[in-house]
């Protein structure tokens, strides 16, 4: 995949990751009895969004590094963290679409909750995993 493609890769992640915070956003402004764990995943989403911005301006060449970090970095590595990241922001959409609610959460959407607090638990993971390799990448970089 050359670096253009990366560049469109990582466009694309950013506007899942600006839906899904939006959609986080109003979750969490909907409700108090929404656990800690879905501001921890908004906050996930956020600092994902920063590095891949980050990533981006070095695609673009806003930002450039020199020849010998760059050639530690492979674009195959680069793939397989953006594809990740796709995997996990799409799960993570579903979930999202499906426990929003136009009301104030009451005792059943609580319930839907607890039911996915797992599935949550385990997206705010892989989102951390995502978000260590991509801090790695630009630790190189920098």
């Amino acid at each position: 995949m050359d670096p253009l493609s990366v560049s469109a890769s990582i466009i694309g992640l950013l506007a899942v990751a600006a839906k899904v915070t939006v959609l986080l956003t109003v979750l969490v402004d909907s409700a108090k009895a929404i656990p800690q764990l879905v501001q921890s995943v908004l906050t996930e989403v956020s600092d994902i969004s920063a590095c891949l911005g980050q990533l981006q301006a070095f695609l673009t060449g806003a930002k450039s590094a020199s020849r010998s970090r760059t050639s530690l970095i492979m674009v195959e590595q680069v793939v397989v963290i953006l594809a990740g990241c796709v995997s996990t922001f799409s799960e993570l959409e579903a979930v999202a679409e499906r426990l929003k609610t136009e009301q104030p959460i009451r005792a059943l959407e609580k319930l839907k909750w607890a039911r996915k607090e797992g599935d949550i638990s385990k997206i705010l993971g892989r989102l951390q995993a995502s978000k260590s390799s991509l801090n790695l990448i630009l630790a190189v970089l920098t």
